[in-house]
């Protein structure tokens, strides 16, 4: 076992278990996540791993008791195949992501918090529309019967520009139920200079947005800017661009997104 101490406190944690498998209906997947529930059962969603950038399917998996020994059921496409493809593919390039490109980063929330929505997980994903047309949205969805119906997608970032939003990470305020998604945005990046434009190209500099709901999702704030700067992943100079994903913590009413 392992032991943590911190300001006094011991945390201990036991060995893993044997590695458990989902039954999935092809031989492959890839960009998983995982969320548990108020149940102690575990879901995880994950896009088919394809290497090109037409699009790609969106599934998720119940573990319907955790670490007991019901295991996996079958992996199925989310939201009843409301939402079967997206755009987005295994490696999605785009002028922020250059090198490295962008997948569809599906990523799960759920609501253990014992309030009005306790019980409710959260979906978010990246969309392309129209294909290959590097005008990338942000939706979410949301299901309140351990993922088998999900309401319609909804998409959070609010601009009216053809610019791209990708690798999203979403958090749900345990305290609260509040939830909250943050991601990278090129909206302000238009080529034609500004605080949003480094270099006079359109849709390559990027800033961190966010919004977040207060009622289950039922509506969500307008999006507001997080990152009190712009960034631009070719002046990395790497092949890796700023990674392949984001993430975020939201505990008592704070909400701490991070980034490259």
């Amino acid at each position: 076992g392992l032991a943590i101490e911190a300001d006094g406190l011991t945390m201990r944690f036991g060995s893993f278990t044997a590695p458990e498998n989902v039954p999935s209906p092809h031989s492959n997947g890839d960009y998983g996540d995982t969320a548990v529930g108020p149940a102690g059962q575990v879901m995880v969603t994950y896009q088919k791993s394809t290497n090109g950038q037409g699009g790609t399917n969106i599934y998720t998996a119940v573990d319907p008791d955790g670490l007991g020994p019901a295991g996996f059921e079958q992996a199925t496409l989310a939201a009843n195949s409301r939402i079967a493809h997206s755009h987005v593919g295994g490696f999605d390039f785009i002028p922020a992501q250059p090198d490295r490109s962008v997948d569809a980063e599906a990523n799960l929330a759920w609501d253990r918090s014992g309030g009005a929505h306790n019980g409710r997980v959260y979906l978010i994903w990246t969309q392309e529309t129209p294909n290959e047309s590097d005008n990338t949205d942000v939706m979410v969805q949301r299901s309140n019967d351990n993922g088998a119906t999900w309401s319609a997608a909804v998409k959070l970032n609010d601009d009216n520009t053809p610019n791209s939003q990708y690798n999203p990470a979403i958090a749900l305020d345990q305290s609260s139920g509040d939830v909250a998604v943050s991601w990278y945005d090129t909206r302000n990046d238009l080529g034609s200079g500004g605080s949003g434009d480094t270099d006079g190209i359109p849709n390559d500099d990027f800033q961190i947005w966010a919004t977040s709901s207060t009622n289950g999702g039922a509506s969500w704030a307008p999006n507001f800017r997080v990152s009190g700067g712009t960034s631009n992943a070719i002046d990395a100079n790497s092949f890796f661009d700023v990674g392949d994903y984001t993430h975020a913590a939201f505990v008592a009413g704070s909400f701490w997104p991070a980034w490259s």
